[in-house]
């Protein structure tokens, strides 16, 4: 059984019934961290450190928990209240015509 319900509440073996697992006994979880409920349920539960087997090493990263937050607030909404489509980094790694032409490699003085 997935660690996720082993010794969990009840409230969690409550909500087990509902929730689509995998073949492993985790729960389903898409892009916008919604976990898929199974056929006749309608709810929508959303779920965050669950889903490393689905959204991989950067499920239980802190340095995303605001990115996920957004996602989900994004989702529950319908409308893009936060936007997260595109990266907003600190460096431009993009490399200007003049950068790719400079050698790789240069002799620092005294190496």
């Amino acid at each position: 059984m997935y660690r996720f319900f082993s010794g969990s509440s009840s409230m969690l073996d409550t909500l087990r019934g509902h929730l689509a697992l995998d073949d492993k006994g985790r729960p389903n979880v898409n892009a916008h961290y919604r976990v898929e409920m199974r056929e006749g349920c309608s709810q929508a539960l959303y779920m965050v450190n669950v889903g490393t087997h689905c959204h991989g090493i950067i499920e239980p990263q802190l340095s995303l928990a605001a990115w996920r937050a957004a996602t989900i607030i994004n989702a529950i909404s319908g409308t893009p209240i936060y936007d997260i489509a595109h990266h907003h980094g600190l460096l431009d790694w993009t490399l200007t015509e003049s950068a790719a032409s400079t050698p790789k490699m240069q002799k620092v003085a005294g190496w």
